[in-house]
């Protein structure tokens, strides 16, 4: 079990990692995650920057496991990931930060397309906002307009002085 050997399996994964299909990859991120030396993050950052989505969204999770608030910086960096999903997570950790630079992603993440990428959205704002504005992730375009307008009007008045609940 890699996990058991703890550290000292780091650089035959990362070594792995390098030609990995993403299915593997994905597995090697997890098994980083669980080894839980924060000595691996460099390395997962160089990781990051695959174009794998998965691939992407794996390493910014082990990121975030071993980085903690340490990252933030770096969590902001991946709000502007070409991925919807990575900024998601991206968001996810930057709140967990305590740092509201990443409520904007999960406004936009109201006029997703998927009922359940909005459902989660609006989860996630209300818990770090404490507002509702009737959100209703499954309610017809025109009511989810509305309250997304209402949102993105929130925010814009009160983002300068904010802080998360």
């Amino acid at each position: 079990d890699l996990v058991a050997l703890g550290p000292a399996a780091l650089p035959g994964i990362f070594d792995r990692l390098g030609s990995s299909e993403e299915g593997l990859s994905v597995r090697l991120l997890a098994i980083i995650g669980r080894i839980g030396d924060r000595s691996a993050v460099p390395e997962l950052k160089r990781v990051f920057e695959r174009p794998d989505l998965l691939v992407r969204l794996s390493a910014l999770e082990s990121i975030g496991a071993l980085g903690g608030t340490a990252e933030l910086a770096f969590y902001e960096s991946a709000l502007q990931d070409r991925w919807a999903k990575v900024r998601r997570k991206a968001a996810r950790l930057v709140l967990d930060a305590r740092s509201t630079k990443g409520i904007p992603v999960f406004l936009d993440s109201l006029e997703d397309p998927d009922p359940l990428v909005r459902g989660h959205a609006i989860q996630v704002l209300r818990e770090a906002t404490g507002q509702d504005f009737a959100f209703d992730p499954a309610a017809g375009e025109p009511a989810r307009r509305q309250a997304v307008q209402q949102w993105r009007e929130w925010w814009s008045a009160n983002e300068a002085t904010f802080t998360l609940r």
